[in-house]
Protein backbone atom coordinates (compact mmCIF):
# COMPACT_ATOMS: atom_id res chain seq x y z
CA UNK A 1 0.00 0.00 0.00
CA UNK A 2 1.24 3.38 -1.23
CA UNK A 3 1.93 5.47 2.24
CA UNK A 4 3.34 8.46 0.95
CA UNK A 5 -0.02 10.96 0.73
CA UNK A 6 -1.16 13.07 3.15
CA UNK A 7 -1.06 11.33 6.63
CA UNK A 8 0.22 8.14 5.21
CA UNK A 9 3.68 10.11 4.83
CA UNK A 10 3.81 10.73 8.36
CA UNK A 11 3.06 6.97 9.87
CA UNK A 12 5.85 6.20 7.10
CA UNK A 13 8.49 8.47 8.92
CA UNK A 14 6.66 7.18 12.45
CA UNK A 15 6.90 3.57 11.37
CA UNK A 16 10.35 3.12 13.02
CA UNK A 17 11.13 6.40 14.56
CA UNK A 18 12.08 5.60 18.14
CA UNK A 19 12.08 2.08 17.61
CA UNK A 20 15.61 0.95 19.34
CA UNK A 21 16.47 -2.81 19.71
CA UNK A 22 19.69 -4.46 21.14
CA UNK A 23 20.70 -7.73 21.36
CA UNK A 24 23.25 -8.15 24.31
CA UNK A 25 25.47 -11.28 25.31
CA UNK A 26 27.10 -12.29 28.26
CA UNK A 27 30.09 -14.39 27.98
CA UNK A 28 32.54 -15.78 30.79
CA UNK A 29 35.68 -17.25 30.42
CA UNK A 30 37.69 -19.01 33.15
CA UNK A 31 41.30 -20.28 32.08
CA UNK A 32 43.88 -22.39 33.81
CA UNK A 33 47.55 -22.97 32.44
CA UNK A 34 50.65 -24.48 33.54
CA UNK A 35 53.43 -23.93 31.67
CA UNK A 36 57.48 -24.03 30.86
CA UNK A 37 60.51 -23.36 29.43
CA UNK A 38 64.46 -25.29 29.30
CA UNK A 39 67.14 -24.18 27.00
CA UNK A 40 69.92 -26.94 27.08
CA UNK A 41 73.26 -25.20 26.24
CA UNK A 42 74.41 -28.51 24.96
CA UNK A 43 77.98 -26.41 23.77
CA UNK A 44 79.13 -22.77 23.72
CA UNK A 45 77.55 -22.92 20.46
CA UNK A 46 74.73 -25.05 20.02
CA UNK A 47 71.52 -24.34 22.24
CA UNK A 48 67.92 -26.40 22.38
CA UNK A 49 64.93 -24.58 23.70
CA UNK A 50 61.95 -26.53 24.40
CA UNK A 51 58.79 -24.94 25.84
CA UNK A 52 55.16 -26.58 26.48
CA UNK A 53 51.79 -24.85 27.61
CA UNK A 54 48.99 -27.36 29.06
CA UNK A 55 45.57 -24.66 28.82
CA UNK A 56 41.75 -26.24 30.66
CA UNK A 57 39.46 -23.32 29.62
CA UNK A 58 35.22 -23.30 30.68
CA UNK A 59 33.14 -20.86 28.77
CA UNK A 60 29.67 -19.70 29.35
CA UNK A 61 27.74 -17.57 26.84
CA UNK A 62 24.43 -16.27 26.79
CA UNK A 63 21.85 -13.75 24.79
CA UNK A 64 19.12 -11.63 25.25
CA UNK A 65 16.95 -9.51 22.80
CA UNK A 66 15.67 -6.33 24.27
CA UNK A 67 13.48 -3.63 22.98
CA UNK A 68 15.06 -0.68 24.40
CA UNK A 69 11.95 1.69 22.73
CA UNK A 70 8.72 0.81 21.15
CA UNK A 71 8.28 3.85 19.08
CA UNK A 72 5.19 6.25 19.18
CA UNK A 73 1.67 4.12 19.39
CA UNK A 74 0.44 3.59 15.49
CA UNK A 75 -3.09 4.21 16.22
CA UNK A 76 -6.10 6.51 15.16
CA UNK A 77 -5.95 8.47 18.26
CA UNK A 78 -2.49 9.42 17.23
CA UNK A 79 -2.96 9.89 13.53
CA UNK A 80 -6.28 11.30 12.73
CA UNK A 81 -8.07 10.54 9.73
CA UNK A 82 -5.62 7.63 9.34
CA UNK A 83 -7.58 4.71 7.80
CA UNK A 84 -7.24 1.23 8.48
CA UNK A 85 -5.53 0.01 6.14
CA UNK A 86 -2.72 3.06 6.20
CA UNK A 87 -1.94 1.74 10.40
CA UNK A 88 -2.00 -1.82 9.49
CA UNK A 89 0.70 -0.97 6.21
CA UNK A 90 2.67 1.12 9.02
CA UNK A 91 2.52 -1.64 11.98
CA UNK A 92 4.15 -4.26 8.76
CA UNK A 93 6.90 -2.42 8.57
CA UNK A 94 7.78 -2.16 12.46
CA UNK A 95 6.83 -5.33 13.01
CA UNK A 96 9.52 -6.08 9.77
CA UNK A 97 12.00 -4.35 12.07
CA UNK A 98 11.08 -6.28 15.42
CA UNK A 99 11.26 -9.28 13.48
CA UNK A 100 13.52 -11.03 16.23
CA UNK A 101 11.09 -10.61 19.48
CA UNK A 102 12.34 -9.49 22.87
CA UNK A 103 13.56 -12.08 25.45
CA UNK A 104 15.34 -12.40 28.66
CA UNK A 105 19.01 -14.29 28.47
CA UNK A 106 19.42 -17.29 26.92
CA UNK A 107 21.85 -20.05 27.37
CA UNK A 108 24.59 -21.85 25.21
CA UNK A 109 25.60 -24.56 24.72
CA UNK A 110 29.03 -24.19 27.58
CA UNK A 111 32.59 -25.47 26.21
CA UNK A 112 35.04 -27.07 28.75
CA UNK A 113 38.16 -28.17 26.77
CA UNK A 114 40.75 -29.98 28.50
CA UNK A 115 44.58 -30.26 27.54
CA UNK A 116 45.08 -27.76 25.20
CA UNK A 117 48.21 -28.44 24.91
CA UNK A 118 50.86 -26.45 23.00
CA UNK A 119 54.36 -27.09 22.78
CA UNK A 120 58.06 -25.75 20.96
CA UNK A 121 61.14 -27.35 19.88
CA UNK A 122 63.89 -24.74 18.69
CA UNK A 123 67.54 -26.09 18.22
CA UNK A 124 70.15 -23.11 17.31
CA UNK A 125 74.06 -22.78 16.61
CA UNK A 126 76.27 -20.23 16.18
CA UNK A 127 78.42 -20.29 12.84
CA UNK A 128 80.45 -17.98 14.57
CA UNK A 129 79.99 -14.62 16.34
CA UNK A 130 77.87 -13.01 13.73
CA UNK A 131 76.12 -15.65 12.49
CA UNK A 132 73.09 -17.70 13.70
CA UNK A 133 71.20 -20.70 11.89
CA UNK A 134 67.80 -22.12 13.73
CA UNK A 135 65.22 -24.06 13.55
CA UNK A 136 61.76 -24.88 15.15
CA UNK A 137 58.93 -26.54 15.32
CA UNK A 138 55.79 -25.57 17.32
CA UNK A 139 52.25 -26.47 17.99
CA UNK A 140 49.73 -23.53 18.77
CA UNK A 141 46.08 -23.73 19.90
CA UNK A 142 43.49 -20.78 19.55
CA UNK A 143 40.59 -21.98 21.86
CA UNK A 144 37.04 -22.08 20.51
CA UNK A 145 34.19 -20.10 21.48
CA UNK A 146 30.48 -19.69 21.94
CA UNK A 147 28.05 -17.91 18.84
CA UNK A 148 24.92 -16.90 18.54
CA UNK A 149 23.93 -17.15 14.37
CA UNK A 150 21.99 -13.71 12.95
CA UNK A 151 17.90 -13.48 14.32
CA UNK A 152 18.65 -16.35 17.05
CA UNK A 153 15.08 -17.19 18.87
CA UNK A 154 15.26 -19.03 22.18
CA UNK A 155 14.33 -22.84 20.73
CA UNK A 156 17.23 -22.47 18.31
CA UNK A 157 20.81 -23.35 19.33
CA UNK A 158 23.71 -22.09 19.75
CA UNK A 159 26.76 -22.86 17.55
CA UNK A 160 30.26 -23.84 19.26
CA UNK A 161 33.29 -22.78 17.39
CA UNK A 162 36.02 -25.62 17.60
CA UNK A 163 39.46 -25.03 18.81
CA UNK A 164 42.11 -23.31 15.83
CA UNK A 165 45.07 -25.40 15.91
CA UNK A 166 48.47 -24.77 14.15
CA UNK A 167 51.80 -26.63 13.00
CA UNK A 168 54.48 -24.64 12.18
CA UNK A 169 58.15 -25.23 10.76
CA UNK A 170 60.68 -22.57 10.55
CA UNK A 171 64.20 -22.45 9.44
CA UNK A 172 65.71 -19.78 9.76
CA UNK A 173 69.29 -17.45 9.37
CA UNK A 174 70.20 -14.42 11.54
CA UNK A 175 73.60 -12.05 10.61
CA UNK A 176 76.01 -9.24 10.97
CA UNK A 177 78.04 -8.74 8.29
CA UNK A 178 80.33 -6.27 6.30
CA UNK A 179 81.91 -5.68 9.54
CA UNK A 180 78.59 -5.51 10.92
CA UNK A 181 77.66 -2.92 9.07
CA UNK A 182 74.98 -5.11 7.31
CA UNK A 183 72.24 -6.95 9.19
CA UNK A 184 70.40 -9.87 7.68
CA UNK A 185 68.15 -12.14 8.62
CA UNK A 186 65.81 -14.54 7.24
CA UNK A 187 63.09 -17.06 7.73
CA UNK A 188 61.50 -19.63 5.82
CA UNK A 189 58.50 -21.07 7.32
CA UNK A 190 55.81 -23.37 7.00
CA UNK A 191 52.30 -23.13 8.69
CA UNK A 192 49.31 -25.80 8.64
CA UNK A 193 46.23 -24.73 10.82
CA UNK A 194 43.42 -26.51 11.00
CA UNK A 195 39.39 -25.83 12.10
CA UNK A 196 40.62 -22.29 10.73
CA UNK A 197 37.93 -19.67 12.55
CA UNK A 198 36.32 -17.17 9.97
CA UNK A 199 34.03 -15.05 9.13
CA UNK A 200 32.25 -16.43 5.94
CA UNK A 201 28.70 -14.43 3.86
CA UNK A 202 26.34 -16.91 2.92
CA UNK A 203 22.50 -16.92 1.31
CA UNK A 204 19.64 -17.26 3.89
CA UNK A 205 17.98 -20.62 3.57
CA UNK A 206 15.00 -18.93 4.72
CA UNK A 207 14.34 -16.53 1.37
CA UNK A 208 17.49 -17.44 -0.85
CA UNK A 209 18.14 -14.07 -1.24
CA UNK A 210 19.32 -12.29 1.49
CA UNK A 211 22.99 -12.68 2.59
CA UNK A 212 23.95 -13.12 6.09
CA UNK A 213 27.01 -13.61 8.10
CA UNK A 214 28.37 -16.08 10.24
CA UNK A 215 31.76 -17.51 11.71
CA UNK A 216 32.57 -21.45 10.97
CA UNK A 217 35.82 -23.30 10.93
CA UNK A 218 37.35 -24.27 7.31
CA UNK A 219 38.60 -27.08 7.19
CA UNK A 220 42.31 -25.99 6.97
CA UNK A 221 44.56 -23.47 5.79
CA UNK A 222 48.38 -23.90 4.58
CA UNK A 223 50.77 -20.87 4.64
CA UNK A 224 54.61 -20.96 3.58
CA UNK A 225 56.59 -18.43 2.47
CA UNK A 226 59.99 -15.89 3.58
CA UNK A 227 60.41 -13.27 6.15
CA UNK A 228 63.37 -11.36 5.45
CA UNK A 229 65.06 -7.87 6.99
CA UNK A 230 67.77 -6.29 6.15
CA UNK A 231 69.55 -3.08 7.53
CA UNK A 232 72.72 -1.25 6.28
CA UNK A 233 74.53 1.52 8.00
CA UNK A 234 76.78 3.51 5.50
CA UNK A 235 77.90 5.45 8.45
CA UNK A 236 76.91 6.99 11.39
CA UNK A 237 75.12 9.15 9.33
CA UNK A 238 73.29 7.09 6.85
CA UNK A 239 71.40 4.39 6.83
CA UNK A 240 69.00 2.21 4.93
CA UNK A 241 66.15 -0.97 5.72
CA UNK A 242 64.41 -3.24 3.82
CA UNK A 243 61.85 -5.93 5.40
CA UNK A 244 59.11 -7.63 4.20
CA UNK A 245 57.54 -11.58 3.50
CA UNK A 246 56.03 -13.56 0.82
CA UNK A 247 53.43 -15.28 1.90
CA UNK A 248 51.16 -18.01 0.22
CA UNK A 249 48.28 -18.88 2.61
CA UNK A 250 45.38 -21.05 1.11
CA UNK A 251 42.45 -22.67 2.05
CA UNK A 252 43.21 -26.92 1.40
CA UNK A 253 39.72 -27.58 1.44
CA UNK A 254 37.05 -24.40 2.02
CA UNK A 255 33.42 -24.18 0.15
CA UNK A 256 30.66 -21.64 0.99
CA UNK A 257 27.27 -20.39 -0.24
CA UNK A 258 28.03 -17.69 -3.02
CA UNK A 259 27.62 -14.00 -2.08
CA UNK A 260 26.09 -11.67 -4.25
CA UNK A 261 24.16 -14.03 -6.17
CA UNK A 262 20.05 -14.02 -6.10
CA UNK A 263 20.02 -17.92 -6.41
CA UNK A 264 22.32 -19.77 -4.02
CA UNK A 265 25.01 -21.74 -5.16
CA UNK A 266 28.60 -22.99 -3.55
CA UNK A 267 31.64 -21.69 -4.15
CA UNK A 268 34.65 -23.00 -3.87
CA UNK A 269 37.61 -21.40 -2.22
CA UNK A 270 39.73 -24.31 -2.27
CA UNK A 271 43.34 -23.22 -2.85
CA UNK A 272 42.36 -19.58 -3.10
CA UNK A 273 44.66 -17.20 -1.04
CA UNK A 274 43.07 -16.50 2.34
CA UNK A 275 41.49 -13.18 3.08
CA UNK A 276 43.46 -10.41 4.84
CA UNK A 277 46.70 -11.85 3.72
CA UNK A 278 48.69 -10.34 0.94
CA UNK A 279 50.94 -12.34 -0.51
CA UNK A 280 53.46 -9.56 -1.07
CA UNK A 281 54.20 -7.21 2.08
CA UNK A 282 57.22 -4.72 2.00
CA UNK A 283 58.90 -1.93 4.11
CA UNK A 284 61.74 0.55 3.34
CA UNK A 285 63.04 3.38 4.63
CA UNK A 286 66.28 5.60 4.82
CA UNK A 287 67.18 7.65 7.99
CA UNK A 288 69.97 10.40 7.62
CA UNK A 289 71.32 12.18 10.21
CA UNK A 290 74.30 15.40 9.84
CA UNK A 291 75.17 17.58 13.13
CA UNK A 292 74.69 21.16 12.17
CA UNK A 293 76.41 23.11 14.66
CA UNK A 294 75.85 21.94 18.55
CA UNK A 295 72.34 20.12 17.21
CA UNK A 296 71.36 17.27 14.39
CA UNK A 297 69.36 17.46 11.77
CA UNK A 298 67.05 14.11 11.17
CA UNK A 299 65.80 13.43 7.64
CA UNK A 300 63.71 10.14 7.32
CA UNK A 301 61.31 8.56 4.42
CA UNK A 302 59.75 4.84 4.32
CA UNK A 303 57.12 3.19 2.01
CA UNK A 304 55.32 0.48 3.08
CA UNK A 305 53.56 -1.90 0.16
CA UNK A 306 50.62 -4.22 0.53
CA UNK A 307 49.66 -6.26 -2.84
CA UNK A 308 46.07 -6.90 -3.40
CA UNK A 309 43.60 -9.38 -1.39
CA UNK A 310 40.35 -9.98 -0.34
CA UNK A 311 39.20 -8.05 3.23
CA UNK A 312 36.40 -10.37 4.20
CA UNK A 313 35.84 -14.94 4.37
CA UNK A 314 32.97 -14.14 1.60
CA UNK A 315 35.36 -13.33 -0.89
CA UNK A 316 32.87 -11.11 -2.86
CA UNK A 317 34.35 -9.32 -5.43
CA UNK A 318 33.17 -5.98 -3.65
CA UNK A 319 35.59 -7.06 -0.62
CA UNK A 320 38.79 -7.02 -2.95
CA UNK A 321 41.22 -4.67 -1.78
CA UNK A 322 43.56 -3.88 -4.70
CA UNK A 323 48.03 -3.19 -3.92
CA UNK A 324 48.54 0.54 -2.34
CA UNK A 325 51.56 1.95 -0.81
CA UNK A 326 51.62 4.16 2.21
CA UNK A 327 54.46 6.97 2.38
CA UNK A 328 55.17 8.13 5.60
CA UNK A 329 58.50 10.73 6.68
CA UNK A 330 59.75 13.82 8.88
CA UNK A 331 62.59 16.09 9.23
CA UNK A 332 63.65 17.37 12.71
CA UNK A 333 66.01 19.06 14.80
CA UNK A 334 67.90 17.59 17.94
CA UNK A 335 70.18 17.78 20.51
CA UNK A 336 73.70 15.19 19.92
CA UNK A 337 72.90 13.02 22.33
CA UNK A 338 69.76 12.13 20.75
CA UNK A 339 67.97 13.08 24.04
CA UNK A 340 65.30 15.72 22.37
CA UNK A 341 64.19 15.63 18.86
CA UNK A 342 61.41 18.81 17.72
CA UNK A 343 60.27 17.32 14.25
CA UNK A 344 57.72 18.44 11.48
CA UNK A 345 55.89 14.11 10.85
CA UNK A 346 53.67 13.16 8.27
CA UNK A 347 51.80 10.09 7.18
CA UNK A 348 50.17 8.97 4.04
CA UNK A 349 52.08 11.58 2.34
CA UNK A 350 50.50 11.08 -1.16
CA UNK A 351 46.97 10.49 0.57
CA UNK A 352 46.68 6.81 -0.79
CA UNK A 353 42.89 5.56 -0.62
CA UNK A 354 42.60 2.55 0.58
CA UNK A 355 40.66 0.25 2.84
CA UNK A 356 41.03 -1.45 6.54
CA UNK A 357 37.99 -3.88 6.67
CA UNK A 358 35.29 -3.94 3.19
CA UNK A 359 32.22 -5.57 3.50
CA UNK A 360 29.44 -6.58 1.16
CA UNK A 361 25.65 -5.82 1.13
CA UNK A 362 23.31 -7.55 3.09
CA UNK A 363 19.58 -7.42 4.02
CA UNK A 364 20.28 -4.48 5.92
CA UNK A 365 23.09 -2.59 4.95
CA UNK A 366 24.78 -1.57 1.84
CA UNK A 367 28.53 -2.46 0.53
CA UNK A 368 30.56 -0.80 2.87
CA UNK A 369 34.02 -0.04 3.88
CA UNK A 370 36.31 1.80 6.56
CA UNK A 371 38.62 3.85 4.97
CA UNK A 372 42.45 3.25 6.19
CA UNK A 373 44.04 7.00 7.37
CA UNK A 374 43.98 9.96 5.18
CA UNK A 375 47.40 12.11 4.86
CA UNK A 376 48.28 13.82 8.11
CA UNK A 377 50.95 16.38 8.77
CA UNK A 378 51.71 17.21 12.63
CA UNK A 379 54.46 18.55 14.58
CA UNK A 380 55.82 15.91 16.92
CA UNK A 381 58.15 16.63 20.45
CA UNK A 382 60.07 12.88 21.99
CA UNK A 383 62.14 12.93 24.46
CA UNK A 384 63.87 10.13 26.40
CA UNK A 385 64.36 10.43 30.27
Amino acid sequence: MNLSPGIGRELLRDSLKGVYTSSVTDAKLKSYAAFGQLNWHATDKATLTVGLRDTNEKKTNAISQQLDRAGRPLTIANYPGSTAQQLAAAQAIRDGRLATPAFDFVDGTPIDDKNLIAWTVSPSYKLSDDVLIYGSAARGVKSGFIYFPNGFVPGQQSVTIRPERSLDFELGVKSLLLRRKLQFNLNLYETNVTDYQTSISYISPIDGVTVLNRWDNAEGVKARGLEYEINYSLNRALSFTVNGSYNLATFENFQITCPDLAVSRICDLSGKQVHGAPKHQINAGVDYKVAIGSAFAHVWFNDSYRSGTFLAGSQSAFTYQPSYSVASGGIGIGTPNGKYELALIGRNLFDESYAITRGTYGNTNPVSWVPGEGRYLGVRFSARL
